[in-house]
Formats: structure tokens, sequence, C-alpha cells
């Protein structure tokens, strides 16, 4: 995948979001940067509106970025939600 195909993917995965309608609240976040590398990483809460209803969900992201012809480029980034646990570790005993 190129630069394209990646932005198209971003757009369709955020299509249905109102823009500006986001709000993120960061309890923690470390990062660094060089002349030509730097990373972050962050763990919070994210408030936004998706199909004119409101949500939140929590957040963790960890980027790594390098500059590439005078120009900073994402090298690497991820980011995941911290979901509850529903039971399914313990042991049914019945």
């Amino acid at each position: 995948m190129g630069p394209e195909e990646i932005k198209i993917a971003y757009e369709h995965f955020f299509e249905t979001f109102e823009k500006g309608a986001q709000h993120f609240e960061y309890q923690f976040r470390i990062g660094g940067v060089g002349a030509d590398m730097g990373w972050l990483m962050a763990s919070g809460n994210v408030t936004a509106k998706k199909d004119g209803k409101e949500f939140a969900f929590p957040l963790n992201i960890s980027l790594t970025v390098a500059k590439k012809s005078e120009e900073w480029r994402i090298a690497a980034m991820h980011f995941s939600t911290l979901t509850g646990d529903m039971g399914s570790h313990e042991k049914k005993t019945s």
C-alpha cells in the first residue's frame, strides 16, 4: 500500500464521524524527538460524535515519526481501545 491507499482507507473509516466534534483527554503521555526521528506514547479518553450520536472510549496510541527529505512522515502508528472483560476468564464449574 502506498500513501494514497492509506489516505483512502482512513477517510472511509472516519467518514461517519462529525468533523471537529472530538475531544481528547490524556492521562498519560510521553515522547521524544531528535534531529530525524521522534516517538510518542499516550493513553486517555476520547469523546466524539458519529452518526449524530455522542460516545466515548478509552484510547492508547503509539507513534514513531521519521524525517525524510525535510518532511516528517509517520513510520509506525498503533492505536487500541481498552475493553471490558465480560467474565470470559472465569472458569465455569457447572
